[in-house]
C-alpha cells in the first residue's frame, strides 16, 4: 500500500476491471498542502477525470507507476520527491504520454528555468488563480490530443488518445480570438522543448561574423529618434550613453583595422557609467533586448555587454569586477577584423580549415586588448568567452575550473543576445525560446550562470511580445522579480488587431483577470490594417 494512503481519502477507490470499475481517466494530484487540493479537486473533476490524491512525491509516483494516469498536477516544494523531479521519473516511466503540470512556490521561478530539464506541460504559481489555471489545462490537454505537447528531442512512443476537455465555462471567452492567433499560439506555453536543429543553430551562430560597417553613427542616430525612445521607454540620458557605447566600440574596430592604439580608458569611462545605470535605470536593458532594430555588429557587442553586466549584478559581482566584465563584453569580438574578408561574408558551410580559421577569432581579440597598463585582466576574459563548461567551447576547449566567471557570464549573454535578435541566416527567437534553448544546454553553461541568466531577465525579458488571454498583444516593458510569470505589459493591439492610441500599461502581477498564453516573435505581429483605436 502507499505510504500515505490515509491521505487519500478525498480520492475515490480505483477498482479492478470487473468490479465496478470506475472509468473516468485518471489524474493524479500531488500536492502537500490540503486546502489547495480541495480546490484543484472539483476542477479536475469537471474536467472528467478521476482525482487520486498523494502528499507527498514518492506516493505520487507509486500511484503514476500503478495507474495509467492521463494527468498529473504537481508541486514543486513536495517532500521525499520534489515536483520536477517527480516528473522526470514519470516521463521515464511513462515517456511523454502522460501531460504534467508543475506548481511552482510562490516568488519562485518555475523549474526549468532554474536549469532543470524537466519539459513539463506547463507551470502555475501560487497563488493559484483557478480561472487561470482552468485555461492552461484546457491547453494542455488539447496539445496533448493534437500532439502539440508530446515532441521531445529524443524520438517517444506515439502518446494513447488522451481526454478532450470539455467546453469553457461562462466568462471564459473562446469564440472571440482573432483568425491570427493560431491554435497553437492560443494555447498556453510553454512551448515544447527545442529540437536539436535549434539547438545546432545556436551553438553554430557565433561562427558566422556579419561585416564590419563603415558608417560610424548613422544607423545609432536612425535608431534614437525621439519616437523610438518615447515608443520603447527609453530615457535620453540612457540613449546618449547607448550611442557613445557604439562610437567607441566604431573607434576600436578603425584602431585594431590600422594598428593603432586602442582607447581603452575612455571605454572603462563608459563602462562605469553602464554599470550605475543599469542600477537604477531600465533604458539599456530595453535599447539591448529590441527586437526590431536591423542587425548591427556594433549594437550586438554593445547588446552583450550590457546583458552580461546585468547578469553579474544579479550574481553580486565587485562593482570593479562589473566594469571590467562590461568592458570586455563590448571588445568580446573585436579580433573579427584580422578574419579573412571571404570568411567575413560567408554564413553558412564553413569547411573544416575555415571553421578553425574563425574559432581563432577570440585569440585575435585577446591579442588586440594586450599589453595595456592597468588592462592585465583584460586579454583573458576575451579570450575565453566562447569556452564552455564542459569543454566543448573554443579556442582551447578548457573547462569550468579554468575558465574565469566574467568569461562564464558573457558567453551566455553572447548566446542570449543572438537568439532575440535577427540574422542574416536566421529570424529572431523570443525570449521564452531563447532561455529554453539556454537551458537545455545547461552542461555548457552550468547552473549558477544560467539561475542568474534566468533571474535577471525572468521568464518573459524585456520587449518579449506576448499575447494575453483576452487576444490582445503587447511588449513587456518591465518584469516582476517576485513574480516571473506575471510582466508590466504595454498592450499595443486590440483583439480586432487594431493599433490602441494611446497604448495601456498593465501590471499583470496587479491584475488576475489577465495573463500570458503565448511569446511571439515581431514577425508574428498583425499587419496594422491602418486605423488606430481610441
Amino acid at each position: 500500500m502507499f505510504r500515505n494512503s490515509q491521505l487519500l481519502r478525498r480520492s475515490n477507490q480505483v477498482k479492478n476491471p470487473g468490479e465496478g470499475e470506475d472509468t473516468r481517466p485518471i489524474a493524479i494530484l500531488a500536492d502537500p498542502y490540503e486546502a489547495e487540493s480541495g480546490i484543484l479537486v472539483p476542477l479536475l473533476n469537471k474536467f472528467g477525470f478521476h482525482v487520486l490524491e498523494a502528499r507527498d512525491g514518492a506516493s505520487a509516483l507509486e500511484l503514476a507507476q500503478r495507474y495509467p494516469a492521463k494527468l498529473v498536477v504537481a508541486s514543486v516544494d513536495m517532500p521525499r520527491i520534489e515536483g520536477s523531479l517527480l516528473c522526470q521519473k514519470v516521463r521515464d516511466h511513462n515517456g511523454t504520454n502522460t501531460p504534467f503540470i508543475l506548481i511552482s512556490p510562490k516568488e519562485a521561478l518555475p523549474d526549468k528555468f532554474a536549469g532543470h530539464e524537466t519539459f513539463a506541460s506547463d507551470y502555475a504559481q501560487r497563488p493559484l488563480n483557478l480561472e487561470e489555471f482552468e485555461t492552461r489545462l484546457q491547453g494542455v490537454l488539447r496539445r496533448h490530443a493534437t500532439g502539440l505537447d508530446n515532441r521531445p528531442v529524443a524520438p517517444a512512443p506515439a502518446p494513447p488518445p488522451a481526454p478532450v476537455a470539455p467546453q469553457a465555462p461562462p466568462g471564459i471567452a473562446t469564440t472571440s480570438r482573432p483568425q491570427w492567433v493560431t491554435s497553437q499560439r492560443s494555447a498556453p506555453i510553454p512551448p515544447p522543448p527545442p529540437n536539436e536543429r535549434i539547438i545546432a543553430d545556436v551553438k553554430d551562430y557565433n561562427l558566422a561574423v556579419p561585416p564590419i560597417e563603415s558608417a560610424d553613427t548613422e544607423l545609432i542616430d536612425t535608431l534614437l529618434t525621439a519616437t523610438y525612445l518615447a515608443e520603447h521607454d527609453v530615457k535620453r540620458e540612457g540613449a546618449i550613453l547607448y550611442r557613445e557605447a557604439f562610437i567607441f566600440i566604431s573607434s576600436a574596430i578603425r584602431a585594431a583595422e590600422s594598428g593603432s592604439k586602442l582607447a581603452l580608458d575612455a571605454g572603462f569611462d563608459i563602462a562605469k557609467r553602464m554599470v550605475h545605470s543599469l542600477q537604477s535605470d531600465k533604458s539599456l536593458m530595453m535599447l539591448s533586448t529590441d527586437r526590431t532594430s536591423p542587425f548591427s555588429f556594433r549594437q550586438h557587442s554593445v547588446n552583450v555587454a550590457i546583458i552580461g553586466t546585468r547578469i553579474s549584478q544579479t550574481l553580486r559581482l565587485t562593482p570593479e569586477r562589473q566594469v571590467r566584465l562590461c568592458l570586455a563584453g563590448m571588445l568580446h569580438d573585436l579580433g573579427s577584423v584580422k578574419l579573412p574578408k571571404k570568411l567575413i561574408s560567408k554564413h553558412t558551410g564553413f569547411t573544416p580549415a575555415e571553421r578553425v580559421e574563425m574559432q581563432r577569432r577570440p585569440i585575435y581579440s585577446s591579442e588586440l586588448v594586450r599589453g595595456y597598463p592597468g588592462f592585465e585582466w583584460l586579454p583573458n576574459i576575451v579570450l575565453q568567452i566562447y569556452e564552455r563548461e564542459n569543454g566543448t567551447g573554443y579556442p582551447h576547449g578548457v573547462r569550468s575550473k579554468d575558465i574565469c566567471e566574467e568569461s562564464k557570464i558573457l558567453g551566455v549573454a553572447d548566446v542570449f543576445e543572438a537568439c532575440i535578435h535577427r540574422r542574416p541566416q536566421r529570424a529572431a527567437m523570443t525570449g521564452y525560446r531563447a532561455l529554453e534553448v539556454i537551458t537545455s544546454e545547461f552542461d555548457s553553461f552550468g547552473d549558477r550562470t544560467t539561475k542568474a541568466m534566468i533571474r535577471s531577465f525572468s521568464v518573459y525579458p524585456f520587449n518579449e511580445l506576448v499575447v494575453l488571454n483576452t487576444g490582445e498583444i503587447g511588449k513587456v516593458i518591465d518584469i516582476n522579480s517576485e513574480n516571473p510569470l506575471r510582466p508590466v505589459v504595454r498592450i499595443m493591439f486590440s483583439v480586432e488587431r487594431f493599433l490602441l492610441d494611446p497604448p495601456r500599461i498593465v501590471d499583470l502581477a496587479r491584475n488576475s483577470q489577465l495573463w500570458i498564453t503565448a511569446a511571439i516573435t515581431p514577425d508574428e505581429l498583425p499587419e496594422n490594417e491602418g486605423e488606430s483605436k481610441r
